[in-house]
């Protein structure tokens, strides 16, 4: 939990302003494209968090996955990549020197203290390794309708079909509520304004299964979560591209 205490992305935010694509095309970014050029050429990279779902004995092969996917797309444009063990490093230590942010009683976090701890990161970042800027993300679940075995969110279209041809044959189409995984970056500067958020969908969660009586929705196998490489990139691919490519 070390830097997902200070560094977890805001979801809840981010996500109300990617809602409002409903109403109009959504721009992730908050600057023009040739301002965030001209201004941002080092981006330090905030351990990415993933939900409590996924298996805690793969959540580090995810994360350094995810890593070296936005590495790659990031570097490939020229920028400089500060990797998140130095972030994760200098926010454990700034943890352990407030001597944490939660009241042991209430529970409830001490936003002056989780405040200054932020400022003094992005600081020393901005320091040590000449940091214009910070990625943060998230790999979250969320619950979405689909139609006639359809879900589509997120720029991704996926069946919640059984996988199997004859299985498909005897399910027939259903509309309902299906957990799907989405990825999320923000980018902001050294003083925690946002200059670019996005999200795009990852994979289904679970699918539909024909039983002896009626049609279900079960979960996916553990071995396919977050485990299919072109889902992965493609997932990168839709949040970044909007900024990186011309």
């Amino acid at each position: 939990m070390r830097s997902r205490i200070i560094y977890t992305l805001s979801i809840f935010i981010i996500l109300i302003t990617l809602g409002c694509a409903t109403r109009a095309p959504y721009n992730p970014l908050k600057i023009s494209k040739e301002d965030f050029k001209s201004n941002i050429k080092t981006i330090a990279l905030a351990p990415i968090t993933i939900p409590e779902e996924v298996d805690k004995l793969k959540q580090q092969q995810i994360k350094v996955k995810f890593e070296s996917l936005i590495e790659s797309k990031f570097r490939a444009s020229g920028y400089v990549i500060i990797p998140s063990r130095e972030f994760a490093d200098i926010s454990e230590r700034l943890i352990k020197e407030s001597g944490g942010f939660f009241d042991p009683t209430t529970g409830k976090r001490d936003e002056e203290k989780f405040k200054a701890a932020k400022e003094k990161t992005f600081r020393e970042m901005q320091a040590k390794f000449k940091a214009d800027a910070v990625l943060k993300s998230s790999i979250i679940v969320r619950q979405i309708h689909f139609y006639k075995n359809r879900a589509i969110w997120d720029g991704v279209d996926e069946s919640v079909a059984p996988v199997k041809a004859v299985e498909r044959f005897f399910t027939g189409q259903f509309d309902g509520i299906v957990p799907v995984l989405s990825f999320i970056v923000g980018i902001y500067d050294l003083n925690d304004i946002p200059l670019y958020t996005n999200i795009g969908g990852i994979q289904v969660l679970k699918r539909l299964s024909r039983g002896l009586i009626y049609v279900e929705l079960l979960p996916i196998n553990e071995s396919e979560i977050l485990t299919q490489e072109e889902k992965n990139i493609k997932a990168v691919d839709i949040v970044l591209n909007p900024l990186l490519k011309d």
